[in-house]
C-alpha cells in the first residue's frame, strides 16, 4: 500500500519547440523559429532522414524510405502511409496524418501529399521518394 501523503502533485508541461530555422534552398541557418513552422521543419527533416542510419539521432526520428528501394510498386504504395505515420508520429506534436496522396512522377519516383494535424492547427506537406 502507497501512503497517501508520499503522493505529490505534478504538471506535465510541454518543451517550447524552438529550434534552428534552416533556409533549405541556400543551405544556411537563419535565425530560429517556433510553433508552426518549427513543425514544418520538423516534417520536412523526420521525412529527409533515414532512420537508423545516422548515430546522432535516437532510433525513433526519421523515416524508412530506404527500405523501399528496389520494391515492387504495389508493394511500395501500401506501405508509404505507415512508413510517414511512424515517422511523424513520434513528435508529440504531430497528433495526425490523413489525406494521403500518391502520385507516379516518372519510373523510379513517387510524389507522396498529406495532411499532419498538429497542436498548431493542419499542415499541408508534400515529399518525392525514390523507389
Amino acid at each position: 500500500m502507497i501512503p497517501s501523503d508520499s503522493i505529490e502533485e505534478f504538471t506535465v508541461e510541454t518543451e517550447p519547440s524552438k529550434t534552428y530555422m534552416l533556409d533549405i534552398e541556400n543551405n544556411t541557418i537563419e535565425g530560429v523559429c517556433d510553433g508552426r513552422k518549427a513543425v514544418e521543419q520538423a516534417i520536412y527533416l523526420a521525412l529527409k532522414t533515414e532512420r537508423y542510419k545516422y548515430v546522432i539521432y535516437s532510433t525513433n526520428y526519421g523515416s524508412e524510405f530506404e527500405e523501399l528501394y528496389g520494391k515492387q510498386m504495389s508493394y511500395v504504395t501500401s506501405r508509404l502511409k505507415s512508413v510517414i505515420e511512424e515517422a511523424l508520429l513520434a513528435d508529440d506534436r504531430i497528433k495526425s496524418v490523413c489525406d494521403f496522396q500518391i502520385s507516379r512522377t516518372d519510373k523510379n519516383s513517387l510524389k507522396l501529399s498529406f495532411t499532419a494535424e498538429t497542436i498548431f492547427g493542419d499542415i499541408a506537406a508534400e515529399t518525392e521518394v525514390k523507389i
